[in-house]
């Protein structure tokens, strides 16, 4: 197994995680929050994308789309949330 997937999702989220606190952030406890959520969806988006064999495009061996897609979902259920 590879570090590739952990550390693209550290560095992802945490883009996704920081543009989403600066329009609709209030406190530095949401915005971690929405960068470990962000992180947690971006794994499992990658490992559904693996384990299904997703036909989309990979950005080396990261299922690219469903990560991201993963990483949005949690930023978002965290933000339903109020963490």
């Amino acid at each position: 197994m590879t570090m590739i997937p952990l550390i693209m999702a550290v560095l992802i989220a945490g883009i996704a995680s920081a543009l989403f606190h600066l329009f609709v952030g209030d406190s530095v406890l949401e915005l971690f929050a929405y960068w470990v959520a962000g992180s947690v969806g971006f794994l499992l988006g990658h490992w559904l994308g693996a384990l299904y064999a997703v036909p989309l495009p990979t950005l080396g061996v990261v299922h690219i789309i469903p990560a991201v897609l993963g990483c949005l979902s949690g930023i978002a259920v965290a933000n339903v949330l109020k963490v």
